[in-house]
């Protein structure tokens, strides 16, 4: 019952220990990763993570945005990229430049 509070959950989503399954699971999915820069134009650059599966060859590629104060490394978008990686998809994370 306590877990429907809001506020709890706001608070367990961005505990470490959460933040620890998520880098576990990501490391867990065995993908090759590199850190990439987007240039958007107009002196804009962006920050991202590219995910490939190491054994297999990617079904598709699948970009995951992050939500508002959150980055690539938020631990929703780690459990989400490991989940599909999993299913043999390659994923690339997006920081945003706030």
């Amino acid at each position: 019952r306590w877990l429907r509070n809001p506020h709890v959950q706001s608070v367990l989503g961005s505990s470490p220990l959460r933040r620890g399954v998520g880098e576990r699971a990501l490391a867990r999915a065995r993908a090759v990763t590199r850190e990439h820069t987007v240039d958007g134009g107009e002196g804009v650059r962006l920050a991202g993570c590219h995910s490939v599966p190491a054994d297999r060859p990617p079904r598709a590629l699948v970009l995951l945005l992050h939500g508002w104060e959150g980055s690539v490394d938020s631990s929703y978008m780690r459990l989400t990229a490991a989940a599909l990686l999993a299913r043999g998809f390659a994923v690339f994370r997006l920081n945003f430049r706030d």
